[in-house]
Order: C-alpha cells, then structure tokens, then sequence
C-alpha cells in the first residue's frame, strides 16, 4: 500500500542527486516527471506506478538515467505516443508502462540502444500497427507483455 502524498513532484527532490532509487507508487502524485529528473544520474530503481502522471516525459530527464535499470510507470495517465527516448536507456532491464492510455504505434528502434532489457511491459494501453521486428533481435528479452493493444499483423519471423 502507499501513502497519501498528493501533488505534484517537487522540483526540491532534484536537489538530492545522489538518490540510487525513487519509490513512491500508489499515492495521488499528479502531473508530469520534472526535467530535473535528469540530474540522477545513479538512480537505478524509479518506481512510480498507480498515481497520476501524464506524458510528457522530458528528454532532460531521460537522458540522465543512464544507470537506470528499473522504471515502473504502470497505472498512471500516460496519454498519447510511446515515449520513444525510453528505448535508449542503455541498462535499462525492466519497464513497465502497462494500463495506461499509450496510443498509435510502438516506434521503430535500435536493439542496441537497450541491450539488457530483459522485461518490457506494455499491456492494456492503445498501442496499434504491427509490432516491429527489432523487438525480437534484444537477445536479452524473457519477459514481453503486449496483451490488450491494438496490435496487428504477423509475428515477425525471427522469434526464436
């Protein structure tokens, strides 16, 4: 269970650049991720699922997680287009965006921009098209979780 803390994220957290880890799911945390985000740059566990948060998620703050291998962004208000600079966190190892309102395409990418993904989550969202081939050239993959979209079109012949 969470707290109670309701609001928006204060841009005071960003003053603690050290943090190694953010947990702060299912609370009434409204708005969007502050761009200073980015100044945590060891962060490797930001747990934020089941607020309120919407898109977008500023470049700023994406571009300092390079460490970051855990984000949990499930159950929020995520609305509109894949944010597609999160398929360049290079440890990245878990996210999840399911149950939010994700909409349009899954965008094209670079296996190698996210070569430790191991469990990508994207489940009841608005997600539509094809699902893009690069997905299945990530040899780090176990976990894919793709239920509830809108997808369309074959498996692409590499699986496996």
């Amino acid at each position: 269970l969470g707290n109670a803390v309701k609001g928006k994220l204060p841009e005071e957290i960003c003053h603690l650049t050290e943090m190694r880890q953010i947990l702060l799911h299912n609370n009434d945390i409204q708005g969007t991720i502050p761009a200073c985000f980015g100044r945590f740059s060891n962060i490797h566990t930001l747990v934020l699922y089941n607020n309120h948060l919407e898109l977008p998620i500023p470049d700023e703050a994406i571009e300092g997680w390079t460490n970051l291998k855990t984000l949990f962004l499930n159950g929020n208000k995520l609305k509109g287009p894949f944010p597609q600079s999160l398929l360049k966190l290079p440890a990245l190892e878990e996210l999840d965006l399911g149950s939010n309102f994700l909409t349009g395409t899954f965008p094209a990418f670079n296996p190698d921009d996210i070569p430790r993904l191991k469990d990508l989550d994207l489940h009841n969202n608005e997600l539509t098209g094809t699902i893009p081939s690069t997905l299945f050239d990530i040899q780090t993959l176990e976990v894919l979780n793709i239920t509830k979209n809108s997808f369309n079109g074959s498996l692409p012949a590499n699986i496996g």
